[in-house]
């Protein structure tokens, strides 16, 4: 199974808007067909532009670059879902909060 889906997905998630959207299945073929690495507009960048400037903000450190890697142009450079799942951890590390040992209650 690849991995592209995904990580549209992944962008779908981060920005909570639908990829493509007002496009015609039509002009998006075309664009596919014509230009090399057609893809959604990353939150942040200079294609970005849906009126809030600068879009939102990564989910987690990482999140943008796994997200491009799934949809890279050539898919054997594209990375497993053992990595991806491997990474998605990495990141719900980084962001978990960290939990501080709970105090034993001491009865009287």
């Amino acid at each position: 199974v690849d991995v592209y889906s995904f990580g549209i997905v992944m962008w779908e998630l981060w920005t909570s808007l639908e990829p493509h959207a007002g496009v015609m299945y039509a002009n998006l073929l075309h664009r596919r067909m014509t230009q090399a690495n057609v893809r959604p507009p990353i939150p942040g960048t200079r294609d970005w532009d849906s009126g809030e400037s600068p879009g939102p903000a990564e989910p987690a450190p990482g999140w943008s670059a796994l997200m491009q890697e799934c949809w890279a142009e050539e898919p054997r450079d594209r990375p497993s879902f053992q990595v991806v799942v491997a990474r998605l951890q990495d990141m719900l590390e980084q962001v978990r909060p960290s939990r501080r040992p709970q105090q034993s209650r001491q009865g009287s």
